[in-house]
């Protein structure tokens, strides 16, 4: 049963790159980046101002789902990103403030001809 399955997948694998091979490169490419576009009749005109509002047919996710989704991100986040900056403002603070004064190295360079 395993190996019906495995050739099934190969078959099917094979079969489609032939079958993708076998055109046209120009045609191939303009088929592959060619949008998608459904037409409907629009049932009643445009308002004034009314924004026209293309979407992508491919989305399975609301916007709204999306933006709650990066808002979730955003919070869990954002408190790490602000104690690990703070952290480093005070090292680079303490580190200078500890640091041994050096004098000022003065080199002479010598001139360019």
């Amino acid at each position: 049963m395993r190996a019906l399955v495995v050739a099934g997948i190969l078959l099917a694998a094979v079969g489609g790159a032939a079958a993708r091979g076998a055109g046209d490169p120009a045609t191939e490419l303009a088929q592959k980046y060619a949008p998608v576009v459904k037409i409907v009749e629009q049932q009643r005109p445009c308002g004034h101002g009314e924004p026209y509002l293309p979407s992508n047919v491919d989305t399975s996710a609301s916007f709204d789902f999306v933006n709650l989704l990066s808002a979730l991100i955003h919070v869990v986040t954002l408190p790490f990103v602000a104690v690990v900056t703070t952290y480093l403002y005070f090292d680079l603070v303490v580190r200078e403030r500890l640091a041994p004064e050096q004098a000022p190295r003065v080199e002479v360079l010598p001139a360019e001809l």
